[in-house]
């Protein structure tokens, strides 16, 4: 994108440092742009950007559990015809490594104590147990593949930090709900509004304890104001443009996860 939804927050949230990672150079150039005419491109302001790839930055650039929150904010699905046969297939599939995409991400290296506590076993509200994803199909055309998800994101949100995934595609929240309830990625992440009670709002679909929902988390669990004009981005506005025209519901999906201790 272009920085703002990272201004808004980094405004909203001085104390904190917020740093965005873009794959492309042009990009990033208009996120520096940004930051100067909000007044936080000064040497104490507290937001910054890496360009390059978001794996390379996250395994790489920063070090290990740095990070309060982590934010992957209207990812790249994979090609619609390597979704549609990873949602398919039930068979598991060997983790292949993640490559950068034109998503927004996002790191938010606090300052203050962890947010949330609290750990969940068992069954979800549907019954189901999630199996391990199939992903060698579509593992090489999108960046969340569980690899990156466990390695890089993993390593770098500390005990009990949050990362937020929000998406506009159904279809790939469902897969990627699948992805994070498998039980690799259960033994790092939980679901961080499992068991609150702004944990069943906007609530669509759950497989074990771990929700898919059309409601923005809390800021004060996920770390950032979703809502309102801070939340807006040009990821955003791109993708509500796209449902108009194709007469949809403009709808934003959303995966809360607290990184276990």
């Amino acid at each position: 994108g272009d920085g703002e939804w990272l201004c808004g927050q980094a405004l909203l949230a001085p104390a904190a440092c917020w740093v965005a990672c873009e794959l492309r150079f042009d990009r990033a150039a208009r996120c520096l742009q940004r930051f100067a005419l909000r007044g936080l491109a000064r040497p104490d302001a507290n937001a910054g950007v890496i360009a390059g790839d978001a794996s390379d930055a996250l395994t790489r650039r920063l070090l290990p559990a740095s990070c309060s929150h982590l934010f992957v904010n209207h990812p790249e699905p994979p090609h619609q015809t390597d979704l549609e046969t990873a949602i398919s297939s039930s068979a598991p599939a060997s983790e292949a490594g993640a490559q950068g995409g034109g998503e927004e991400s996002t790191q938010k290296k606090g300052k203050g104590k962890d947010k949330g506590k609290g750990k969940g076993k068992g069954k979800g509200k549907k019954g189901r147990d999630a199996p391990e994803p199939a992903v060698a199909v579509a593992a090489d055309t999108h960046l969340l593949t569980p690899t990156f998800l466990r390695d890089a994101c993993g390593t770098v949100v500390k005990a009990g930090g949050t990362l937020t995934i929000c998406t506009d595609s159904l279809e790939y929240g469902k897969w990627l709900l699948n992805t994070v309830a498998s039980p690799s990625l259960a033994e790092v992440f939980e679901d961080a509004l499992h068991g609150k009670k702004s944990g069943k709002e906007g609530r669509l679909e759950q497989v074990g304890n771990f929700a898919l929902r059309t409601s923005p988390p809390p800021p004060e669990v996920c770390g950032a104001d979703y809502a309102g004009e801070a939340g807006a981005s040009y990821f955003q506005r791109l993708k509500k443009s796209e449902q108009r025209s194709r007469h949809q519901e403009e709808l934003r999906y959303f995966l809360c996860l607290r990184r276990r201790s």
